[in-house]
Protein backbone atom coordinates (compact mmCIF):
# COMPACT_ATOMS: atom_id res chain seq x y z
CA UNK A 1 0.00 0.00 0.00
CA UNK A 2 2.60 2.40 0.45
CA UNK A 3 3.80 2.21 -2.92
CA UNK A 4 0.64 2.57 -3.98
CA UNK A 5 0.44 5.83 -2.23
CA UNK A 6 3.45 7.10 -3.74
CA UNK A 7 2.32 6.41 -7.19
CA UNK A 8 4.74 3.81 -7.87
CA UNK A 9 2.52 1.25 -9.00
CA UNK A 10 4.44 -1.29 -10.91
CA UNK A 11 6.74 -1.89 -7.98
CA UNK A 12 3.48 -2.76 -6.08
CA UNK A 13 2.51 -4.91 -9.26
CA UNK A 14 5.78 -6.91 -8.90
CA UNK A 15 5.45 -7.41 -4.77
CA UNK A 16 1.94 -8.83 -5.83
CA UNK A 17 2.99 -11.02 -8.22
CA UNK A 18 5.35 -12.42 -5.70
CA UNK A 19 2.96 -12.74 -3.18
CA UNK A 20 0.40 -14.41 -5.60
CA UNK A 21 3.55 -17.17 -7.01
CA UNK A 22 3.98 -18.46 -3.34
CA UNK A 23 0.24 -19.82 -3.58
CA UNK A 24 -0.39 -18.38 0.04
CA UNK A 25 -4.14 -17.18 0.66
CA UNK A 26 -4.68 -13.72 -0.19
CA UNK A 27 -6.44 -11.57 2.29
CA UNK A 28 -9.56 -10.02 0.41
CA UNK A 29 -7.92 -6.38 1.44
CA UNK A 30 -5.27 -7.14 -1.16
CA UNK A 31 -7.37 -8.35 -3.99
CA UNK A 32 -9.03 -4.84 -3.51
CA UNK A 33 -5.04 -3.16 -3.41
CA UNK A 34 -4.20 -5.02 -6.30
CA UNK A 35 -7.41 -4.31 -7.76
CA UNK A 36 -6.66 -0.37 -7.08
CA UNK A 37 -3.20 -0.92 -8.86
CA UNK A 38 -3.83 -2.65 -11.97
CA UNK A 39 -6.56 0.04 -12.43
CA UNK A 40 -3.99 2.81 -11.77
CA UNK A 41 -2.14 1.71 -15.32
CA UNK A 42 -5.16 0.91 -17.04
CA UNK A 43 -4.94 -2.81 -17.04
CA UNK A 44 -8.60 -3.14 -16.45
CA UNK A 45 -9.86 -6.87 -17.20
CA UNK A 46 -7.40 -7.90 -14.34
CA UNK A 47 -8.24 -5.08 -12.34
CA UNK A 48 -11.69 -5.75 -12.19
CA UNK A 49 -11.13 -9.58 -11.87
CA UNK A 50 -9.43 -8.71 -8.87
CA UNK A 51 -12.49 -6.34 -7.92
CA UNK A 52 -15.18 -8.89 -8.18
CA UNK A 53 -13.78 -11.69 -6.29
CA UNK A 54 -12.88 -8.94 -3.28
CA UNK A 55 -16.38 -7.66 -3.31
CA UNK A 56 -17.38 -11.43 -3.09
CA UNK A 57 -15.70 -12.23 -0.17
CA UNK A 58 -16.18 -8.86 1.92
CA UNK A 59 -19.42 -8.01 3.66
CA UNK A 60 -21.13 -4.73 2.35
CA UNK A 61 -20.15 -2.63 5.22
CA UNK A 62 -16.40 -3.33 4.58
CA UNK A 63 -14.02 -0.18 4.67
CA UNK A 64 -13.57 -0.19 1.02
CA UNK A 65 -16.58 -1.76 -0.33
CA UNK A 66 -18.63 0.90 -1.93
CA UNK A 67 -15.14 2.39 -3.78
CA UNK A 68 -14.33 -1.47 -4.62
CA UNK A 69 -17.97 -1.33 -6.45
CA UNK A 70 -16.83 1.79 -8.28
CA UNK A 71 -13.84 1.08 -9.40
CA UNK A 72 -14.92 -2.26 -10.47
CA UNK A 73 -17.98 -0.81 -12.55
CA UNK A 74 -15.23 1.23 -13.60
CA UNK A 75 -13.33 -0.69 -15.05
CA UNK A 76 -16.09 -2.44 -16.19
CA UNK A 77 -17.00 0.82 -18.86
CA UNK A 78 -13.41 0.77 -20.15
CA UNK A 79 -13.27 -2.85 -21.04
CA UNK A 80 -16.56 -2.11 -22.86
CA UNK A 81 -15.02 0.78 -24.74
CA UNK A 82 -12.03 -1.54 -25.32
CA UNK A 83 -14.01 -3.93 -26.66
CA UNK A 84 -16.18 -1.73 -28.80
CA UNK A 85 -13.00 -0.11 -30.01
CA UNK A 86 -11.94 -0.72 -33.29
CA UNK A 87 -7.98 0.90 -33.17
CA UNK A 88 -7.09 -0.96 -30.56
CA UNK A 89 -6.73 -4.68 -29.61
CA UNK A 90 -8.51 -6.12 -26.56
CA UNK A 91 -5.78 -4.70 -24.29
CA UNK A 92 -6.16 -1.33 -25.19
CA UNK A 93 -3.07 -0.90 -27.10
CA UNK A 94 -3.17 1.15 -30.21
CA UNK A 95 -3.26 -0.92 -33.52
CA UNK A 96 -0.27 0.74 -36.42
CA UNK A 97 0.42 -0.08 -39.62
CA UNK A 98 2.44 -2.98 -40.36
CA UNK A 99 5.66 -2.18 -41.74
CA UNK A 100 6.19 -5.50 -43.56
CA UNK A 101 3.35 -5.56 -45.75
CA UNK A 102 2.72 -1.64 -45.18
CA UNK A 103 -0.88 -2.11 -44.36
CA UNK A 104 -1.90 -4.32 -47.23
CA UNK A 105 -1.75 -7.60 -45.12
CA UNK A 106 -0.57 -9.50 -48.13
CA UNK A 107 3.33 -9.80 -49.32
CA UNK A 108 4.21 -10.41 -52.76
CA UNK A 109 6.08 -13.51 -53.61
CA UNK A 110 8.07 -14.28 -57.19
CA UNK A 111 5.83 -17.06 -58.38
CA UNK A 112 8.27 -20.15 -58.01
CA UNK A 113 6.56 -21.88 -61.16
CA UNK A 114 8.08 -19.76 -63.63
CA UNK A 115 10.66 -16.92 -61.96
CA UNK A 116 8.76 -14.20 -62.38
CA UNK A 117 8.63 -14.73 -65.82
CA UNK A 118 5.22 -14.87 -66.17
CA UNK A 119 5.47 -17.52 -69.10
CA UNK A 120 6.33 -21.48 -69.17
CA UNK A 121 7.07 -23.61 -71.35
CA UNK A 122 4.07 -25.30 -73.07
CA UNK A 123 3.56 -28.68 -71.97
CA UNK A 124 2.07 -29.68 -75.14
CA UNK A 125 5.02 -28.89 -77.90
CA UNK A 126 7.85 -28.35 -75.12
CA UNK A 127 8.74 -24.97 -76.58
CA UNK A 128 8.70 -26.33 -80.44
CA UNK A 129 5.76 -24.37 -81.39
CA UNK A 130 4.61 -27.20 -83.44
CA UNK A 131 3.55 -30.54 -83.36
CA UNK A 132 5.24 -33.11 -85.62
CA UNK A 133 2.87 -36.10 -87.29
CA UNK A 134 3.63 -38.63 -89.76
CA UNK A 135 0.33 -38.87 -92.28
CA UNK A 136 -0.69 -42.56 -93.46
CA UNK A 137 1.12 -41.93 -96.81
CA UNK A 138 4.20 -41.41 -94.51
CA UNK A 139 4.87 -37.56 -94.68
CA UNK A 140 6.47 -35.43 -92.07
CA UNK A 141 3.40 -32.55 -91.28
CA UNK A 142 4.23 -29.88 -89.21
CA UNK A 143 0.96 -28.10 -87.10
CA UNK A 144 0.91 -25.09 -85.53
CA UNK A 145 0.84 -25.73 -81.66
CA UNK A 146 -3.25 -25.24 -80.68
CA UNK A 147 -2.73 -24.93 -77.12
CA UNK A 148 -0.02 -22.28 -77.37
CA UNK A 149 -0.86 -21.15 -81.11
CA UNK A 150 2.44 -21.83 -82.25
CA UNK A 151 4.31 -19.45 -80.03
CA UNK A 152 6.09 -22.32 -77.82
CA UNK A 153 5.31 -20.99 -74.31
CA UNK A 154 1.88 -20.28 -72.03
CA UNK A 155 0.80 -17.83 -69.22
CA UNK A 156 2.04 -19.47 -66.18
CA UNK A 157 -1.37 -21.16 -64.82
CA UNK A 158 0.33 -20.78 -61.28
CA UNK A 159 0.65 -16.44 -61.19
CA UNK A 160 -1.91 -16.13 -63.67
CA UNK A 161 1.01 -14.26 -65.90
CA UNK A 162 2.03 -11.90 -63.20
CA UNK A 163 4.99 -12.96 -62.57
CA UNK A 164 4.53 -12.73 -58.69
CA UNK A 165 1.45 -14.84 -55.97
CA UNK A 166 0.05 -12.62 -53.56
CA UNK A 167 0.78 -14.49 -50.06
CA UNK A 168 -0.84 -13.53 -46.49
CA UNK A 169 1.69 -11.80 -44.42
CA UNK A 170 2.59 -13.68 -42.18
CA UNK A 171 3.21 -10.60 -39.85
CA UNK A 172 0.33 -8.99 -38.97
CA UNK A 173 -2.06 -12.18 -40.06
CA UNK A 174 -3.31 -10.74 -42.70
CA UNK A 175 -4.96 -7.83 -41.31
CA UNK A 176 -2.48 -4.82 -42.14
CA UNK A 177 -1.86 -3.88 -38.93
CA UNK A 178 0.20 -4.16 -35.26
CA UNK A 179 -0.07 -3.54 -31.67
CA UNK A 180 2.09 -0.69 -30.81
CA UNK A 181 3.42 0.35 -27.93
CA UNK A 182 0.82 2.95 -27.39
CA UNK A 183 -2.29 2.93 -25.35
CA UNK A 184 -5.44 4.00 -27.18
CA UNK A 185 -7.74 7.12 -26.30
CA UNK A 186 -10.55 5.02 -28.35
CA UNK A 187 -11.02 8.01 -30.12
CA UNK A 188 -9.90 9.51 -33.80
CA UNK A 189 -6.70 10.96 -32.30
CA UNK A 190 -3.78 9.53 -31.58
Amino acid sequence: QVLQNQNRFQEAIAVYQAILRRHDVVPATMCYQLGRTLYAVQMFGRSERFLTHYLKEVPINDAYYTYARALRDSARIHLARIKACVRCDSQGWRYQQDTVCKGTGSLQQICPHCGGQRIRTCPTCFGQSVLISVSVFSQTLYHPCAQCKGRGYIPCSSCKGHGHLQKTCTHCKGSGRVKSSIRCTHSDEH
